[in-house]
Formats: structure tokens, sequence, C-alpha cells
């Protein structure tokens, strides 16, 4: 039977611009599920609700609050006053959540060479980002939300983050919402897919199933008016071709295997039948 972090049922929030409508879905306990959507599709606005930190219209969420001990939130950018060090803040820290391990967070901060008496204004953006995550996996938190956290970071350091994120989990009862454009790391990391468009859901996947089982086919005018309607899911018209989703037992032209911006750049700006 598989257990779940987090339900959310049928969650709304309305403003006079715009609204995230009827969410729905189930962190499995042990995942990494990636959230994805164009800039204003409702990411931040889910991940605000779920937090508490906007207070949806309607919907329900099981467990209805989450705990302040057992949940992380990095943010896409350092939460942690610039005029304060490493030092200062774990102070801080250790005094609001009743697990705080001390021996832990020392040792993150020496695995990532955090200087610990430099004020966090000093700190590069990359060398920010390691200490939130020293901080976030030093109170034995079982939930990680992640909201744009490794945007902007190089390479090298985006993989180590992501390297954390695959030893996080190995713990059953241990789970990751990644919010992030970067696609290609959820391509690495992910267990599940959950994309966002203009408010709504329009769906969540097994990462390994989505990639595997659908393709891009790339066709032309004449090709595309022989293809059934109910086998295409999505398909946007470029310069010299037709690219559709579909899937890959269905494909019967020249096809790519498919990429999570594939799924983005279809969503977003093609067209269904």
């Amino acid at each position: 039977m598989m257990i779940y972090a987090l339900s959310v049922a049928n969650l709304s929030k309305r403003y006079d611009s715009f609204t995230l409508e009827d969410i729905s879905f189930q962190l499995p306990e042990g995942s990494i599920v990636g959230l994805i959507g164009e800039n204003g599709a409702g990411k931040s606005t889910l991940l605000r609700c779920i937090l508490q930190l906007a207070k949806a219209d309607s919907g329900t969420m099981d467990p209805p609050s989450l705990d302040l001990d057992t949940l992380s939130f990095i943010p896409d950018a350092c939460p942690y006053p610039g005029i304060l060090t490493p030092v200062q803040i774990e102070s801080d820290l250790k005094d609001i959540y009743t697990n705080w391990d001390h021996d832990t967070f020392a040792s993150m901060c020496a695995r990532f060479s955090i200087p610990m008496r430099k004020k966090l204004k000093t700190f590069s953006k990359g060398m920010k980002v390691k200490f939130c995550f020293c901080a976030a996996f030093s109170h034995h938190a079982r939930l990680l939300i992640l909201d744009e956290a490794t945007s902007g970071l190089d390479p090298v350091v985006r993989d180590e983050i992501l390297d954390l994120l695959l030893d996080f989990i190995q713990e059953e009862d241990h789970t990751v919402l990644f919010s992030t454009h970067i696609t290609s790391d959820l391509e690495k990391v992910a267990d599940y897919i959950m994309y966002i468009h203009d408010g709504k859901k329009m769906f969540m996947e097994s990462k390994d199933e989505l990639l595997e089982s659908y393709v891009l086919m790339h066709v032309t005018k004449d090709q595309f008016k022989t293809i059934d309607p109910k086998q295409m899911i999505r398909w946007i018209e470029m310069p010299y071709q037709i690219d559709v989703l579909i899937k890959k037992k269905e494909a019967h032209y020249p096809y790519d295997p498919l990429r999570l911006e594939d799924v983005m750049r279809l969503y977003s700006k093609g067209g269904s039948k």
C-alpha cells in the first residue's frame, strides 16, 4: 500500500487576474516529485498555499497543516539575514527546531566548506544555496519543498545538490517536492512529474513512463492530415515541420525521444485535437 507524505484535494486560490483552480495530487513517500510549468502558471502560488503562507479559497490537505519540525522549505533566494554568520544562524535555528542536530549541521557545513564565521552577504550564490541545504537537512525533516532553489547555479553545484536529494530519499519516509524550470535536473532525479498550466494541473505522471512511453514525432503538413486526431496529445507547427506528442507505439513517422522541455513547449504553445 502506497503511503503519501501529503495529499491535496480540490485546492483553489483566486486573485483578481489569476486563479489556481481545483488542484489535486498526492506525494508518495520516498519519492521526488518535480513540479513544472511556465512563468505565471501557478507553481509558487500552489507552494504558498501548501506552506500556508497564503490561504486557499477552497480545498483540503492531509495532513491539514505541515509540522515545522518535519518540513524544510528552500526558496529561490536565501532567506537568512546577510549580516549573520552560519554560527549565529545556527544559534537561532536550534531554538526553533526541537530536533536540531548540531553534528549533522557541522558535518554538512564541513562537506561543503562553508566558512562558519563569515557573514552570509559575502557568500556566492552557490555557497548560500549549499548553506540553505545544510540548515534544511539538520533537523531531521521528512518533507523537503524546493522553489527554484537551484536556479542560477553552475552545473557542478547543481549536481552536488541533486546528489543530496537522492541521498535524502533513501530514507523511505523522506519526500521531495521540487519546483524548477531546469527540466534536465528533473530528468536526472525525479520519480514523478506534475505539470501546471494556466492555474490548472494538466497531469501528474511517472517520469520514466512519461519519457519512455511518449515521443516527439516530426511530420510534414500532408503527413499530419493522415494522423488519427485521437492519437495526438498535443502538436505545434514549426517552420519546416509539425511536432506531435504521441504514444511511442502509435508513432509511424520519424520521432525523437521526449524531453520535459518538449512537454512544456507543446502544452504552453501547442494545440490539441
